[in-house]
């Protein structure tokens, strides 16, 4: 029991890092959402949102420009409609840059518990 807790000890010194140290800046996160294997799925998604954007301002203009009371709630309804496809695309873009962040986190705090652990081990 007594060995147990040391290494849990341990493994909390270890892991007991200041916040900033493994933080990363916001244009490496961007950055690394559009490489590994999901890229594909990431340009397409920053394609979809291009066009949601062109979309929405699209029907503003147009909405602007109608002239019957039934038109103008047409294109206020594409201008609703793609703007909310565009906020889900961003919104699922942030998703992925913080699921990435926390994969890595999850990742270096298991490599850290095998390199605890495995020193435990030796003694």
């Amino acid at each position: 029991m007594n060995e147990e807790s040391e290494t849990a000890k341990k493994v909390c010194k270890v892991t007991d890092r200041p916040k900033d140290e493994y933080s990363q800046s916001l244009c490496r996160m961007v950055s690394e959402a559009y490489c590994g294997r999901g890229r594909c799925v990431t340009w397409f998604a920053c394609i979809v949102g291009i066009a949601c954007f062109a979309i929405a301002v699209y029907a503003v203009v147009q909405a602007f420009g109608a002239e019957t009371r039934q038109s103008k709630a047409v294109w206020v309804a594409a201008f609703s409609l793609s703007a909310a496809a565009l906020m889900l695309v961003k919104i699922w873009f942030w998703m992925l840059m913080f699921h990435n962040n926390t994969l890595r986190a999850i990742r270096r705090l298991e490599q850290k518990l095998d390199d605890v652990l495995g020193r435990c081990e030796e003694k």
